[in-house]
């Protein structure tokens, strides 16, 4: 049985799901802020997928004794492909070419997307830097 046919949430995290599907499904970016045309317009059946689980998590988000969720493998990947894409620089400024912008992670709210991968069945096996890029030192330029 894949880990998305019984998924239960910790209040947190169903909050997380309901809010990134929310701004997901009005093609919003973090925060409920619009990317300014950065954003990759969806189409009407991803905007569905991200309806689909916001209400099946919004009742967790009510009442955390409900039953588990059971997700759609399509669902799943898109969850998946979205808190991977966040965990990668999902945030940095669209357009923005400099390479001195550097973005800082959350440490707390990184590892509830890494719990909340986890739960849907991804293979989370290492954690990744707290800095955009993941490699490397920063660089210096002052050269």
């Amino acid at each position: 049985m894949p880990a998305y046919d019984a998924v239960v949430f910790t209040k947190p995290e169903a909050q997380f799901v309901e809010s990134t599907m929310q701004a997901y499904s009005q093609n919003q970016a973090a925060g409920g802020e619009t990317d300014n045309g950065a954003a990759v317009p969806i189409t009407g059946l991803e905007r569905q997928k991200a309806l689909n689980i916001l209400s099946k998590v919004h009742c967790q988000v009510m009442d955390e004794s409900q039953l588990p969720i059971s997700f759609t493998s399509e669902e799943a990947a898109l969850m998946s492909y979205l808190y991977i894409n966040y965990l990668q620089g999902h945030g940095k400024a669209q357009g923005d070419l400099s390479p001195t912008y550097w973005i800082t992670f959350d440490v707390s709210a990184q590892a509830l997307i890494i719990s909340v991968l986890k739960k849907i069945g991804c293979n989370v096996n290492i954690m990744p830097s707290n800095r955009y890029p993941f490699s490397g030192p920063k660089p210096s330029y002052n050269d």
